[in-house]
């Protein structure tokens, strides 16, 4: 095994960082500032001097609880930093909303003292939290159990609390158990012995012991009762295939998770530490690079799928629920980057927004640009110390249903550019070309909607097909009035203008789109069309998708807000596919877990089969035998596996995991395990 270099004692490094150093904060290649850094341990905080200010330097702090990680600088900065060392420069990525300081160092020395200091500390502060809410959840479980609330609980307490929290734990053992932890030997106001909240930790510890952490732990500790930092490199780099991890890595394992400080001050990882790693955050099964943008955002935004929600504004059914702005808030911070607007006549000249025909309430569509404003990015407008993450500037698309008349959707295009400024998309793309990449519009709002015909002479009104989502609905859906199916909307040239990337054209087949549409043309189509095709041409349609973006989105008679599997059209490439964010059934589920990739940005780069010019990939087969994959998956064990909502409060289960693989037709499993009744 090879040696491991030890890490600098942490200490003199933080005293280092407590005395501080000038940094250059860079916001661009003409943009960068001398700022005074230094280490706060006393307050927990980063601080440094501000700007210039008539009576001096104001002092910033940032906490050090809000900061993410620290990494290495974005690529956007290091490519705007000319004549400047890239090497030197590195990133304080801040929690809550999503900022980051750009700092360069004077010396290499210099940068590796910050990125080692804060990264020590960043990590050690989230161990410490995510200790103290797994003890404050035991010791909440202590209060339910404690009844009389006398400070202590007895052994029928216990055991009564046990089948609550669905464990099945043979008495005899729990006995054991309770006497081992039974340090002090109290009695209740009843006589029996119980345990106070400092020996009921301690039981719960004891007997959520994990037999096969420890079977691991003493496989790889050389014969030891702890693990060095040799034992932990080697764990982590050839048993975990972990990638990049440095020569001080086992150092700051130990210096971490380890809760024995004389373990930790010797150099040594005990059992219980090894088992902090393991259920830390940091060390989760998912690859830690899944976790940042890390996909190719340079090609065109029809090359990726896209987080999209219908009916945005809705909380509830389509029928008689409410709309609220509070419905953008939470798709935008579920990480949807395309909302819908159905835009109607209200009162006072100002357009609402609300289902059609239907009896859901209405809300103003000013007070909704101002939410996507807001929330689009999550941020409010930069300051100098603080800029946009990179996960979240990924452009935020406005799909517009517009029923409005000509002088409401003037009113809609004055709120566009007036509240929107500087984020509302004005560039008109070649409609010949192909369209920009999701880093071409970074911090943009794109307005997707119906657009007049070049043929229409100037800052005339014009007409164009309206074919809406309620021309969907069922005959047998509950309507306050039926909408026609097809109808001529007249357009204001004010509202036309602002439609430059996504123009909403009705699909007349994929034979006339391969030979008459252009890039920047959407089409929308309802689940049921959606699936006819897919299951007539499915060819045809993986072709279209390669030149143009197609919208799906659920199905009229879905009243109840309900949803469609998103898989089958993301299997021919429908790059938005929408659905009702305010139902969390199983399709949701799938669309979120899906989209937690790649950063969250809700951008995701479609696979090559789907990209390949000229292919004829079906999603129904044949594929090609080098496709074929094999995935083996191990359970070991399950650790506070919650109780299925079907079953009663005082009943134990047996667990079981379920795993299941989404994808085309062939790879569609699901696999159960035994009931563990032990």
């Amino acid at each position: 095994m090879a040696s491991v270099s030890p890490l600098p004692d942490m200490e003199p490094i933080l005293q280092e960082l407590e005395k501080g150093c000038d940094l250059l904060k860079i916001k661009g290649p003409k943009k960068v500032y001398s700022r005074f850094y230094f280490l706060d341990r006393e307050k927990n905080r980063l601080t440094y001097d501000g700007s210039e200010k008539i009576f001096g330097r104001p002092t910033v702090s940032v906490k050090l609880s809000q900061i993410r990680d620290i990494r290495d600088g974005t690529k956007e900065f290091s490519k705007r930093l000319k004549g400047s060392n890239k090497q030197l420069l590195f990133s304080v990525i801040l929690g809550g909303k999503h900022k980051v300081i750009h700092l360069l160092a004077r010396t290499e020395a210099e940068k590796e003292k910050w990125v080692q200091g804060l990264t020590y500390l960043v990590h050690r502060d989230r161990f410490i939290e995510e200790q103290k809410e797994h003890e404050k959840w035991i010791e909440d479980a202590f209060k339910q159990a404690d009844k009389d609330e006398d400070g202590g609980v007895d052994k029928r307490e216990v055991s009564k609390l046990m089948k609550a929290l669905n464990v099945d734990i043979d008495k005899d053992y729990m006995l054991a158990l309770f006497d081992e932890a039974n340090t002090n030997k109290e009695r209740n106001q009843s006589g029996r012995q119980s345990l106070n909240v400092k020996e009921f930790v301690h039981f719960y510890h004891l007997f959520t012991k994990r037999p096969e952490m420890e079977e691991i732990f003493k496989e790889y500790s050389n014969g030891k009762a702890h693990w060095n930092a040799e034992d932990i490199m080697y764990f982590f780099r050839e048993v975990q295939k972990l990638e990049g991890t440095k020569e001080d890595f086992g150092k700051k394992i130990i210096d971490i998770y380890e809760p024995d400080e004389k373990f930790k001050t010797s150099g040594k990882l005990s059992l219980d530490g090894f088992r902090n790693v393991l259920l830390s955050e940091k060390h989760r099964m998912f690859k830690p690079r899944k976790a940042v943008v890390y996909q190719d955002m340079e090609q065109p935004i029809t090359h990726y799928f896209i987080s999209s929600s219908h009916n945005t504004y809705l909380m509830e059914d389509q029928l008689r629920g409410p709309s609220s702005t509070e419905a953008y808030i939470r798709a935008l911070q579920m990480g949807c980057r395309c909302v819908e607007l159905d835009c109607w006549d209200g009162p006072d000249g100002e357009p609402i927004i609300y289902h059609g025909y239907t009896l859901t309430s209405k809300i103003k569509f000013v007070d909704v640009i101002h939410v996507i404003k807001a929330y689009a990015f999550e941020m409010s407008p930069p300051t100098e110390e603080e800029v946009v993450s990179e996960s979240l500037r990924f452009p935020v698309i406005l799909s517009i249903e517009n029923h409005c008349s000509i002088k409401q959707q003037q009113r809609l295009a004055f709120h566009l550019k007036d509240i929107l400024g500087k984020y509302l998309y004005t560039k008109q793309v070649d409609p010949l070309k192909d369209l920009p990449s999701p880093d071409d519009l970074k911090d943009k709002i794109l307005i997707k909607a119906k657009k007049l015909p070049d043929t229409i002479p100037e800052e005339e009104v014009g007409e164009v097909s309206d074919e809406d989502e309620a021309a969907d609905l069922d005959d047998n859906s509950s309507m306050t009035e039926k909408p026609k199916s097809k109808s001529k909307l007249k357009l204001a040239p004010e509202l036309s203008d602002l439609v430059n990337v996504f123009k909403s054209v009705h699909f007349h087949g994929f034979e006339h789109a391969a030979n008459n549409a252009r890039p920047n043309e959407m089409v929308s189509l309802g689940e049921s069309k959606m699936e006819k095709l897919i299951k007539q041409q499915p060819v045809d349609f993986v072709r279209h998708t390669q030149r143009q973006i197609v919208r799906t989105y659920p199905g009229g008679s879905r009243t109840d807000s309900s949803n469609y599997d998103p898989v089958q059209a993301w299997n021919v490439g429908c790059q938005i596919v929408a659905l009702n964010f305010q139902t969390p059934d199983e399709p949701l589920q799938v669309y979120i877990s899906r989209f937690l990739d790649n950063g969250g940005c809700g951008y995701l780069l479609k696979p090559a089969c789907l990209l390949q010019e000229d292919g004829d990939f079906n999603p129904e087969g044949p594929f090609p035998p080098e496709w074929k994959r094999t995935l083996r998956l191990q359970v070991i064990s399950g650790y506070q596996i919650p109780k299925p909502s079907n079953r009663s409060k005082g009943e134990v289960i047996d667990p079981f995991v379920t795993v299941q693989v989404y994808g085309v037709g062939i790879d569609q499993q699901e696999v159960q395990t035994h009931g563990c009744q032990e």
